[in-house]
């Protein structure tokens, strides 16, 4: 297939246009895409800075990060709005075909009324630097722990009225362990536990009246499994094949700009703001603190 922009084929293009173009693009990559000497918010605005470093915009914007990463964000975000540049989350959860596969089936009632989700994610992840120092944001919530939000944002959404919730610490300060509990307005609960110490199940599982549904490998689901309320296994979907599963971020990226958006509509810039929000309430709950805030 093809990759265009402005409807040409950057790769066709001599290397001063495709400059020009890449200072209205923005991604935010996931974390092992990153530079780990730089903070989330550094590795997004790093290509922009240095392609733009000797203009008076840039001079005139380029500060001290102190604020923390929600509203790291939110600044980022508006920037991008004000300059009118396309930017969005890939958090590839969020884009992949499972989860349409897994509205489908809580939209046809197999399930019955949806009353409570639990997740969790976890991995041994001691032997990486990055969990573990403070100053690179590590830390098992948000390296691990945000896709189990993100799976109850996508299955229960967002009118989150308590978190109540609890960490254990590494001996750096940064979470190693987190259990979570999101309390929402309709009496819904989704149960979360994440960490860095050992490998858990890795399942999603979404609780009706009629049955219930387990999503095998949170993070890149592969099959979708329904039971009845009596635990017999009803059926087992399998999720299509993947190239590397991130195709399905380029193409919605491909989508909204086709369109004109400055955002995706499978993760808009308002649900990526949600999100950080709940975090940065969690750490400061737990007292973890990152030296650059």
């Amino acid at each position: 297939g093809e990759t265009l922009f402005d409807a040409e084929d950057p790769a066709t293009q001599k290397e001063a246009e495709v400059r020009k173009k890449r200072l209205h693009f923005g991604m935010v990559f996931q974390s092992f895409n990153l530079f780990p000497q730089y903070t989330a918010l550094k590795n997004v605005m790093l290509a922009r800075e240095l392609l733009a470093k000797n203009s008076p915009e840039y001079k005139t914007r380029k500060k001290e990060i102190t604020a923390e990463i929600e509203a790291q964000a939110r600044e980022l975000l508006d920037y991008a709005a004000e300059k009118k540049v396309f930017v969005t989350e890939a958090i590839w959860t969020r884009y992949m075909p499972s989860r349409k596969m897994i509205n489908d089936i809580i939209a046809s009632g197999e399930l019955g009324d949806i009353k409570m989700i639990s997740a969790n994610l976890g991995y041994e992840l001691t032997d990486k630097e990055r969990m573990l120092r403070p100053e690179l944001a590590g830390g098992a919530l948000l390296d691990v722990g945000v896709y189990t939000l993100n799976f109850a944002s996508m299955v229960l959404g967002d009118d989150v009225v308590k978190m109540t919730s609890e960490c254990v610490k590494t001996d750096t300060g940064v979470d190693g362990q987190d259990a979570i509990i999101l309390t929402y307005r309709d009496g819904k609960l989704a149960v979360l536990h994440t960490g860095m110490w050992a490998d858990t199940e890795q399942y999603g599982i979404i609780y009706g009246t009629k049955g219930y549904m387990i999503a095998c490998n949170i993070n890149n689901i592969d099959t979708i499994q329904i039971y009845s309320p009596d635990r017999h296994l009803v059926r087992e979907i399998k999720v299509p094949e993947q190239i590397t599963g991130y195709e399905y971020e380029v193409l919605a990226c491909r989508r909204a700009l086709a369109a004109g958006e400055l955002e995706c509509g499978e993760m808009p810039h308002a649900e990526t703001l949600r999100i950080m929000e709940w975090m940065d309430a969690l750490r400061a709950d737990w007292g973890v603190k990152y030296p650059f805030e």
